[in-house]
This record gives structure tokens, sequence and C-alpha cells, in this order.
């Protein structure tokens, strides 16, 4: 079975065990959200109401990472980032 690159990018996401994602779609993430809906029951969706509503609120999230885990989460998960 050939995946096309929404299916990929659930795949990736539902493999480094990321439960919730912050997004502002558009044109061109669409078919990522497609994907999304089709796996609502694995990944949950948090709309922003902007781009940088998205950003805030991730950084948040990486904060309570690093409370929670310490230095070395806030790493990774900001190597994450980057890679995405």
């Amino acid at each position: 079975m050939q995946l096309n690159g929404a299916e990929i990018v659930i795949e990736c996401l539902k493999e480094q065990g990321v439960d919730t994602v912050f997004g502002y779609p558009g044109g061109a993430i669409l078919n990522v959200y497609d994907e999304l809906y089709k796996h609502r029951d694995e990944i949950r969706h948090i709309l922003t109401s902007h781009e940088q509503g998205g950003q805030h609120m991730r950084l948040t999230d990486m904060r309570e990472l690093q409370e929670k885990w310490g230095g070395s989460a806030l790493q990774q998960a900001d190597r994450a980032q980057q890679i995405l």
C-alpha cells in the first residue's frame, strides 16, 4: 500500500506518540486535516484562532513538559519541531 503525504504525516505523529496537535487550517494543509479527522480518536486537534496562538500554545505545552520531565524532554520536543 502506498501512502500519500498527509497519511505519512499522521503515521509519523502516531509513531512518535503525539496525542495533541495545535493548528490553524489553510489551503496547503487541508489534506493533512482530512487525514487528521480520520484519526481523531488517536490525535486530538486544538484549533487556534491564528498561527501565533498555535505557536504560543506549543511553547506553553513544551514548558509543561520541561517541568514534568526536565530539560531533555524540552530539547527533544524542540528538535522535533525543527524537523517538522
